[in-house]
């Protein structure tokens, strides 16, 4: 029997697992990488983003949780790339309708040629031109217009030529485009050149503000309407603090100093020698590396300090004891003993008094924040002075050395110069971190002892902290969840050894996907379901359903397509290359994918129908 006849066998059966019959996972969505093939050469880390894209397509390479509470794009067209030609399908059309023919869509990076909007009304693309040198036709076509038993033109429609770059508006309601070093806006009515000598370009999340930059560094801020006017917030930035969102005060590193640009005034310097920032809520965090003092009690351990207090400069008349015929005689041996003990006691005063008169100089990293009167000292003793978000950013996690790291002992000290030695062996020491949670407006807390040594993540709630503890040689450890607080970390939850790494939901903080390398779980609340002993880091997961492959092959990128929800494991296909949920209950994927011609079958499967065979030689999906 053939492998798709066995699959159309087995579609309808269930598998059982363990785990919470029904957990009602709130929806999300999972936006992937396009590419040619799938290029998993060796193991790589799930990371999670929030995308301003709500839809797109799911192949076996990375993938992303979005917190989308509502998902349902089956009524929309199918667009996909079938040899070298962006190709749409709807659920009334028999056979795929050509958008455009190009062989730059045989390249991976095939989606940097052709977008849709989310509403999948609208298809923007490069169409080749006569000059190819100088860049594409930057063209779109209405999906409604595109008629394959027609040959009208002017369904295309070209907004410009010589195009080298392009970004459209979510909603297809304008673009914003490269011709050269020119960036251009178009309403898709008209145009108008926004500046010129661009060398990069975006659109801000709310898509309210176009942001862009010229040679030298020079970073400027534009609103999308043809009468605003760019405004320049600063030349030569190292980074943007600001959310993506915010342009009205922006917080950026330039050449070692914070400084604020708000609207229609001057850049301000708030702070100098700046290693790093970061900025939760509304609240801009700092860090600035300081050469400070530190007290000899921070330093050295005083194991003399009882004694020598207890020891004064001995007289000879306490020396003097009566013998048998009561005539005093002098205890030379007594005093001799007590004379070395205050000699040694005003040795180790004199050491004392260096470091009092010359205390020990050590860089330190400074948590800052910014008050109305200044910068205001949050914290010291970073062991890093990078700052940076996971996936939660009202809040982070840093390093700072324990406070149970072991100091120099005193009675081991022989003389200033050895102190010295001393205190540099420790400097250059490995020392034990503990892990500190700083959250907007509040004052850090020292969270966990003992740094984790694997993967750290905050839920994006601001309610749980993940991590990975006790990670072995072989990079796998116990992941534990923590409820957090304003002030502490709390109620520690073990929920799954021989973890590698990890992935949370973006709409419920209690779901969380585990992987153990290709080996994958899903942990919902308490419950721990495994699912697979041989995935890859590629799923779709929404309002309690998990798309999954199972019995992967790296070799031909492909595996078995299952579906998990209500406690119950389905088979969707065999032998699956790429995967694109439409909805809860249908999913368009390419099986029999040819890795030497790099395509295979789209097929189209609702529900417990049998997949059905869309098209042939697709390379991918694209929406």
């Amino acid at each position: 029997m053939k492998e798709h006849e066995k699959a159309d066998k087995v579609n309808m059966e269930e598998e059982p697992a363990f785990g919470n019959a029904s957990f009602g996972i709130p929806a999300d969505c999972t936006q992937k990488q396009k590419m040619s093939g799938i290029k998993l050469a060796c193991y790589i880390v799930v990371v999670l983003l929030v995308c301003s894209v709500v839809y797109g397509s799911y192949r076996a390479a990375t993938s992303y949780f979005l917190p989308v509470m509502t998902f349902d794009k089956s009524a929309q067209p199918i667009l996909y790339i079938k040899n070298s030609e962006v190709t749409l399908k709807t659920k009334e059309d028999r056979k795929g309708k050509s958008v455009v023919n190009s062989e730059r869509f045989v390249s991976s990076d095939a989606q940097r040629y052709v977008q849709m909007s989310a509403d999948g009304r609208t298809v923007f693309y490069a169409q080749d031109s006569a000059d190819s040198a100088a860049g594409f036709d930057l063209c779109y076509r209405r999906v409604s217009a595109i008629d394959d038993d027609k040959d009208t033109p002017e369904e295309a429609v070209r907004i410009d030529g010589g195009v080298t770059d392009f970004k459209i508006h979510p909603e297809g309601q304008f673009v914003l485009y490269l011709k050269g070093t020119r960036l251009y806006f178009s309403n898709l009515t008209s145009a108008h050149v926004v500046a010129s000598d661009v060398s990069d370009f975006y659109l801000s999340k709310n898509n309210q503000q176009i942001v862009y930059y010229k040679d030298g560094g020079k970073m400027y801020t534009c609103g999308t309407a043809k009468k605003d006017m760019p405004v320049l917030v600063d030349t030569e930035i190292d980074k943007v603090l600001s959310e993506k969102d915010e342009y009205a005060k922006v917080f950026y590193i330039k050449q070692g100093a914070l400084f604020l640009k708000e609207t229609d005034k001057e850049a301000v310097c708030l702070a100098e020698d700046v290693k790093d920032g970061i900025l939760l809520g509304d609240y801009v965090y700092f860090v600035k590396e300081e050469v400070r003092p530190k007290r000899f009690q921070e330093v050295f351990y005083d194991d003399k300090a009882a004694r020598d207090a207890g020891t004064e400069k001995p007289l000879k008349s306490d020396f003097m004891t009566p013998d048998e015929t009561g005539q005093p005689v002098f205890d030379e041996a007594g005093y001799n003993a007590a004379l070395k003990r205050f000699e040694e006691k005003e040795f180790r005063e004199s050491i004392r008094n260096y470091f009092l008169i010359n205390p020990v100089m050590e860089p330190t990293n400074v948590l800052y924040t910014m008050k109305r009167s200044g910068p205001k000292e949050v914290d010291a003793g970073l062991t890093e002075a990078s700052l940076a978000y996971n996936s939660c950013r009202q809040a982070i996690v840093y390093k700072k050395e324990a406070k149970g790291n072991e100091k120099i002992r005193f009675s081991t000290v022989e003389s200033v110069d050895d102190a010295l030695l001393k205190i540099a062996d420790k400097q250059a020491e490995q020392k034990e971190n503990s892990l500190y949670v700083l959250m907007k407006d509040k004052m850090p807390f020292l969270g966990i002892d003992r740094f984790p040594g694997g993967q750290i993540e905050i839920s994006l709630d601001g309610k749980f902290l993940y991590c990975i503890e006790d990670v072995g040689d072989d990079g796998r450890g116990t992941l534990v969840r923590y409820a957090m607080s304003a002030k502490e970390l709390k109620n520690r939850k073990e929920l799954r050894e021989g973890v590698t790494d990890f992935a949370l939901d973006g709409a419920d903080s209690t779901i969380v996907m585990v992987f153990d390398g290709n080996k994958l779980g899903l942990s919902t609340g308490d419950t721990y379901t495994h699912l697979s002993d041989s995935s890859c880091h590629s799923f779709f997961y929404v309002d309690g359903t998990l798309y999954f492959f199972d019995d992967y092959d790296f070799a031909s990128e492909s595996g078995r397509l299952k579906m998990f929800r209500d406690g119950k494991i389905k088979l969707v296909d065999t032998s699956v290359h790429e995967f694109d949920a439409r909805n809860l209950k249908t999913v368009a994927y390419i099986k029999h994918f040819n890795k030497e011609f790099g395509f295979g079958d789209l097929y189209l499967k609702s529900g417990n129908k049998r997949g059905r065979k869309q098209d042939i030689c697709v390379r991918s999906i694209l929406h």
